[in-house]
């Protein structure tokens, strides 16, 4: 949170968890989890750079994203509300918003919204 000038009731464990924050109701735990977020608020990330991406325009659209695994929802600008669980689950989305990934590589390459996938690489293409 080292850039954090005006957001409140956030959490951040491991080296540039919630880098450039700037918004509310946050939790990053992991090496460069919610690196860019600027204004998306109620976001949790857990793993090395999940939610790396998100809110990076602060647009304030990526909020009420759950991330957990390296890599989980990296690509993540303003997407809202999406649930990825494995590594690089949802790994390529930017926009799409009400998915849920569970398993690794799960819903990697969606760039759509109101996609479920479980289960490693499902929906990869």
């Amino acid at each position: 949170m080292l850039h954090n000038d005006s957001g409140n009731g956030n959490t951040a464990n491991g080296a540039f968890a919630l880098y450039n924050n700037n918004a509310d109701s946050n939790s990053a735990f992991g090496d460069s989890a919610l690196y860019y977020n600027v204004s998306g608020s109620e976001n949790t990330a857990a793993g090395y750079q999940a939610l790396y991406n998100n809110d990076f325009s602060g647009s304030g659209n990526g909020s009420y994203n759950n991330a957990f695994g390296s890599y989980a929802l990296w690509l993540n600008n303003d997407g809202i509300a999406n649930n990825a669980f494995g590594d690089s689950a949802l790994s390529s989305t930017v926009s799409g918003s009400y998915n849920t990934a569970m398993g690794d590589q799960a819903l990697f390459n969606n760039t759509g919204g109101d996609n479920t996938a479980i289960g490693w690489g499902q929906a990869r293409t």
